[in-house]
């Protein structure tokens, strides 16, 4: 799983690196979605990048290296991750579709304080 920032006005690649390596990630078994599916979130000097299980990320938008990761979250997406993350006060809000019911954090999902 890649995280790729590029300038809006020049199109220059600022950044371009690999921050999830994924063994054996689950087939999509669909044409139109992505592992990259999830939109990330951004607010001043943090981005928030999701991928479902395969890992979520907050990155300094100055040094692009990770405040911090999370890989503990398994979901078995069925149709790959899909839903972008939200930010609300000071959590970030996963949603995960689970085609097993297996993961279980509250009605809707997960909420990881971000600071």
């Amino acid at each position: 799983m890649f995280v790729i920032c590029v300038d809006r006005d020049s199109s220059k690649i600022l950044y371009d690196k690999k921050i999830f390596h994924n063994k054996q990630p689950r087939s999509l078994g669909n044409p139109t979605n992505s592992y990259a599916t999830p939109s990330p979130v951004v607010e001043p000097g943090r981005v928030y990048v999701h991928f479902g299980s395969y890992g979520t990320a907050c990155l300094d938008t100055e040094t692009f290296q990770a405040v911090w990761q999370r890989r503990d979250l398994p979901c078995d997406h069925w149709r790959g991750p899909a839903s972008s993350p939200v930010l609300f006060e000071d959590l970030i809000l996963l949603h995960f579709d689970d085609s097993t019911g297996g993961l279980k954090s509250g009605p809707a999902g997960i909420k990881i304080p971000i600071h």
